[in-house]
């Protein structure tokens, strides 16, 4: 809670969101940027935000590495983090790319 600044762990039914890392939060939504995956998934968190219900998942054919997201006026953007290709023969591709996608 954030009067006593504590973390708690949530339970989640549904979808697990493994390799989370950006996340987002518009009411009872929480959406997790599954990184390694390539994947965005929605959550519909209980009233109290000690549960979360797996609503929905998307992924596009342009997500390398996904790491973050922002809410934009129509969807999601969608930065390409590309932290597959860190420290490997395969350089990233510049420059690092935003995509604009809809809301799972």
């Amino acid at each position: 809670s954030i009067e006593n600044k504590q973390v708690s762990e949530i339970k989640v039914t549904g979808y697990p969101p493994l390799n989370g890392d950006g996340l987002l939060l518009r009411k009872s939504k929480l959406i997790v940027v599954q990184n390694r995956l390539n994947v965005i998934s929605a959550y519909q968190l209980s009233p109290d935000y000690s549960s979360a219900r797996f609503i929905s998942r998307m992924t596009h054919p342009e997500f390398s590495f996904p790491t973050t997201a922002a809410f934009s006026s129509n969807g999601l953007l969608v930065v390409n983090g590309q932290l597959h290709k860190r420290g490997g023969s395969e350089p990233p591709v510049l420059p690092f790319s935003v995509l604009r996608v809809n809301e799972p």
